[in-house]
């Protein structure tokens, strides 16, 4: 079975966080029947649950990849956009090193969703000079849709934020599965983040949820989710 699908959570009693939390700094596509998801505990204990999407008859994927160097000092940024060299994404994941060192935080991955019709963007909180990869799966398909969570849609509670992105016209059948997706964030300084925590598809397939916890005090950072259908 291929057609593989990034998505992670971070759970213990779902849809808040557990007493422990961790922050993933890996989530890419291993062969064509597997994805990795790495985590680095942010406080306590916690669980990684890591969901995986199949399908039978559609192609494998191509993978194409982007790094960037993230510098020394805390700032918003960079972010890097692998690009499908043809056909179009499936889907997209990312890496960067560990994001808590013995000398301090390095990054924080605070995006990780589809940009345009043939790239994956990923972008990252920076603190110590590393490197930052977007990953993009990519196979032959006729039709791609984005789905974006509406604007101010996402809420807070308890410093949690969500968002959900719907699009009723994502296919229930076909070559591809509907409900990849991922997650941006607006509004994000380098003492004012979010830190995903579940990215995940809902329901039929035809809708992205996400949720992170908020770093720093001050005006809310804007959470949104991102649907990829064909």
């Amino acid at each position: 079975m291929r057609g593989v699908v990034p998505v992670f959570t971070v759970v213990g009693q779902p849809p808040l966080p557990p007493s422990g939390s961790g922050v993933v700094y890996e989530s890419l596509k291993v062969g064509q029947r597997s994805w990795r998801v790495s985590a680095q505990s942010l406080s306590g204990n916690f669980s990684l649950k890591v969901f995986l999407y199949c399908q039978n008859g559609v192609p494998k994927t191509k993978s194409a990849r982007s790094t960037i160097a993230t510098p020394g000092i805390p700032q918003a940024g960079p972010a890097t956009v692998a690009i499908c060299p043809s056909g179009k994404p499936v889907a997209g994941g990312f890496s960067t090193p560990p994001p808590f060192t013995a000398t301090g935080a390095a990054n924080t991955v605070i995006g990780s969703s589809p940009s345009g019709t043939k790239g994956w963007k990923t972008e990252a909180v920076s603190n110590q000079a590393s490197g930052l990869t977007s990953y993009v799966y990519c196979a032959k398909r006729k039709h791609l849709r984005l789905g974006r969570s509406l604007a101010g849609e996402a809420t807070y509670e308890n410093d949690v934020a969500y968002a959900n992105a719907y699009d009723p016209q994502c296919p229930n059948k076909g070559r591809f599965i509907p409900g990849g997706g991922g997650f941006f964030e607006q509004g994000a300084t380098a003492s004012q983040y979010l830190i995903p925590v579940t990215s995940h598809s809902q329901g039929s397939g035809r809708a992205w949820h996400a949720h992170a916890l908020k770093v720093g005090s001050g005006v809310p950072v804007q959470l949104s989710a991102v649907l990829l259908c064909g």
